[in-house]
């Protein structure tokens, strides 16, 4: 999902459980409304430095932020990249409530 109004409204709906749409932060490019995420999250989300390399491979124009969505705290998160560190945060935060609601439902 692309960063913009979309994915701020889901953020703000999945993440925050806010019904009202008459003010929504931009969640998704502002990064004091994205930290606003990382705070409710933590510790389940981590935002590292960038640029970043994995596997030999260098990746200068992505970001990315890591994510504990089954609780395992485990030493090998899974993650996501973004845009720009808001949009990575939003994608992080989407998997980790995705898999709430997976587990909340068996």
């Amino acid at each position: 999902m692309k960063p913009g109004r979309d994915l701020d409204a889901l953020i703000a709906e999945k993440v925050f459980h806010a019904k009202a749409k008459h003010f929504i932060p931009y969640y998704s490019r502002d990064i004091n409304a994205a930290w606003l995420i990382v705070e409710k999250l933590a510790p389940k989300i981590f935002v590292g430095p960038l640029p970043w390399i994995s596997n030999g491979r260098e990746y200068p124009n992505e970001y990315v932020a890591s994510y504990d969505a089954n609780d395992s705290y485990a030493d090998c998160w899974d993650w996501v990249s973004g845009e720009s560190a808001p949009h990575a945060i939003c994608m992080a935060a989407l998997e980790i409530v995705k898999e709430k609601e997976i587990v909340s439902t068996k």
